[in-house]
């Protein structure tokens, strides 16, 4: 909290006498005396302190059930933790008909800090007791404030003049502050404000709205908890955005400053190759091509590490893409390996859906191409496409599923152990060895970032020798 956002002048003070705007009477402390009907209280008429004080019975239950609930309203409407406890500060002083409330948090020290977040129903008036608050940390059992802060729980002073611990007791006197309450605001069971107010006049202990205030306090601390994890979530948006900085100047150090060397290698290896390469012996002709073998393999890993980085810095530019022609276009480009292999792609039915049409051919292409590499011996790959429009499971009783597209993408290949389905998707996770296999182990990974770009989830399932089964779930709106 902000303890020295400025919130004491006009905007943020109500004055009650003549306020024609307000919406309901204030609310006095009762004390014993004839019972009111409900029909009574909501005519509408307006309410001597004489007669607020009388509430009981039904009406009495009533005017704190609207003070509690238009507490947690004005707490949750807020936008930050400062708004939400001065809203809820200044609708408990006007609805009690207390002048004066005041905030404290509670600092790294245990201690109370004052801070400017004040209801004054008549601000100049109060200046000298508003000065002395502001220059005045409280500590543990000091002050009113200071009971609840040794507590936990609200706390009634009956006469701050007559208590030797009130620090305040000077400043009282004109105008007089006879009694007062206080109580915590807690998240997380940790104190991060005290809410204190006062009136004029010497009220006894009402524990029934202590006990109101300690709820009030709990729904603030919840509102307070709500705005400390969303301020730990900015924190890791910022820190999520940096490392995807980070990862886009990777991108552009691969793309140049790594390949650069590379090229020259592949270059002189590739011409010591052709020139000389007759002139080595035979374990410098091994050497050498295990050098060139190994510089391409390079290369197109960081193609692929570029491929990869650049799913997430890329702009959603999504538009529609009709699937059919798209596995058409890839079948079209994966042609010759169709053809080493006899393999034969089968696509039935695919949608049209709300995508990035160069991320869905590349999705596809992957998973094809995957298909096609990790075949059988002697048994020509099939791949067949399919999709079907489900509807998502809906996250509880009130939230309305939504409808998606299972798309399921299977081969009669080399298949995998169910075990291992965790690790097919990790970045340079290969099942089997470079020898049996080329690749660099990022495809599939590519695969996931770019659905998980689109809102959607893939998965995989296989039975060793009898093939693969990749599921995708893509939004269907």
């Amino acid at each position: 909290m902000n303890s020295s956002a400025k919130t004491n002048d006009q905007s943020m003070t109500t004055t009650r006498a003549g306020d024609s705007s307000s919406e309901a009477d204030p609310l006095e402390l009762p004390i014993v005396g004839p019972a009111m009907e409900p029909s009574d209280m909501d005519s509408g008429r307006e309410y001597s302190k004489r007669d607020k004080y009388e509430l009981t019975g039904s009406a009495h239950h009533h005017l704190y059930l609207r003070l509690f609930q238009g507490s947690a309203v004005e707490a949750n409407e807020a936008a930050s933790l400062d708004q939400a406890i001065t809203t809820v500060l200044r609708y408990l002083c006007t609805e009690l008909g207390w002048p004066v409330g005041h905030a404290y948090v509670a600092n790294a020290n245990g201690n109370l800090v004052p801070t400017d977040i004040w209801y004054l129903e008549h601000p100049q008036r109060y200046e000298p007791f508003t000065s002395a608050t502001s220059r005045m940390q409280l500590h543990s059992g000091t002050g009113l404030a200071g009971r609840v802060l040794a507590t936990g729980k609200p706390s009634w002073m009956f006469d701050i003049a007559d208590d030797p611990t009130c620090p305040r007791r000077e400043v009282i006197i004109d105008p007089p502050l006879a009694t007062g309450f206080a109580f915590p605001v807690i998240a997380n069971v940790e104190i991060v404000a005290i809410l204190e107010l006062f009136n004029h006049e010497l009220l006894p202990v009402n524990q029934e709205l202590l006990t109101l205030m300690e709820q009030v306090g709990v729904q603030v601390g919840l509102v307070a908890e709500r705005f400390r994890v969303r301020s730990a979530l900015e924190v890791i948006a910022v820190e999520l955005s940096r490392s995807n900085h980070e990862l886009e100047e990777f991108a552009s150090i691969a793309s140049h400053d790594l390949q650069e060397p590379l090229r020259k290698i592949q270059s002189f290896g590739n011409r010591l190759n052709e020139k000389h390469g007759q002139l080595l012996p035979d374990e410098g002709q091994m050497y050498l091509g295990r050098m060139i073998e190994s510089a391409a393999r390079m290369q197109t890993l960081i193609n692929d590490l570029l491929a990869y980085s650049r799913i997430a810095a890329k702009p959603k530019q999504f538009e529609q893409v009709n699937l059919q022609e798209t596995v058409a276009h890839v079948t079209r480009e994966l042609g010759d390996q169709i053809g080493r292999t006899n393999g034969q792609i089968h696509a039935e039915s695919l949608p049209t859906i709300t995508a990035d049409p160069l991320q869905m051919n590349q999705l596809f292409q992957n998973l094809v191409s995957n298909a096609l590499k990790f075949h059988r011996p002697d048994v020509a790959p099939e791949v067949h496409i399919s999709a079907e429009l489900t509807t998502s499971e809906a996250s509880d009783c009130f939230s309305r599923p939504d409808p998606q597209w299972r798309i399921t993408v299977s081969d009669n290949g080399i298949g995998f152990k169910e075990k291992q389905a965790d690790r097919i998707f990790k970045m340079f996770e290969r099942l089997h060895g470079r020898g049996g296999y080329e690749g660099t182990g990022i495809g599939l990974s590519i695969c996931r970032k770019i659905v998980e770009r689109h809102g959607g989830t893939i998965t995989a399932s296989g039975v060793p020798d009898q093939g693969t089964i990749f599921t995708i779930t893509l939004p269907g709106r």
